[in-house]
């Protein structure tokens, strides 16, 4: 009797403790995941991951057509996870730069489009901000004389807000000085710069 007893004591411990290991692994897991933005499942966004533009908050990558200068981005992160802003030309534009007789199509553009912009992040916000299209287009890429033609109303841009193992993508274009442009067909005209007065087509 003692030892079916012993017998029986021994499985029962085992299986808490094999309960125990289980419910460990189980917890660990999870935070893993939580920790990595669900990067164990292809990097797909999870749900504690969002921004806020505008009192609107998006837990994927969306589109605005305008985002205007000192637009705050709130930045909701998985337990306090660093994030980064990095901002790109679309890959989806038709619009072409020319400078002189280069005709450079805006994916294709040698430029540096997070010089273009002033980003001020702060632990869970950051505000977007510039000063015109041409500003932009003039710090990214160090031209000063240049023509623009295609479609300007559409996304130019693309922000990639990254958090952990997860990235949400914000398409946007910018707005442009009504006083300051003029439209001849297909380009555009600035008409009052920073470089005296200098027109860009």
């Amino acid at each position: 009797m003692s030892k079916r007893k012993t017998t029986g004591d021994t499985v029962v411990k085992s299986l808490i403790v094999a309960a125990i290991v289980i419910a460990v692994l189980a917890v660990s897991f999870l935070v893993a995941w939580y920790c990595t933005g669900g990067g164990w499942f292809g990097g797909q966004v999870p749900p504690t991951f969002t921004v806020t533009v505008e009192g609107q908050e998006y837990g994927k990558s969306f589109s605005k057509q305008i985002l205007y200068s000192g637009t705050e981005i709130e930045v909701n992160r998985p337990l306090g996870e660093d994030y980064t802003v990095e901002i790109t030309a679309t890959q989806t534009s038709n619009v072409v730069v020319q400078t002189g007789e280069s005709l450079i199509k805006w994916a294709e553009l040698d430029a540096d489009f997070n010089k273009g912009f002033e980003i001020i992040k702060a632990d869970d916000r950051f505000t977007v901000q510039y000063t015109s299209f041409e500003d932009i287009v003039t710090k990214a890429t160090g031209l000063t004389e240049f023509e623009i033609s295609g479609e300007t109303s559409d996304e130019l841009f693309q922000m990639r807000v990254a958090c952990a193992n997860s990235e949400i993508i914000i398409s946007f274009g910018v707005s442009f000085p009504v006083g300051g442009l003029e439209f001849d067909n297909d380009h555009i005209i600035f008409t009052d710069t920073e470089q005296g007065g200098v027109n860009h087509e």
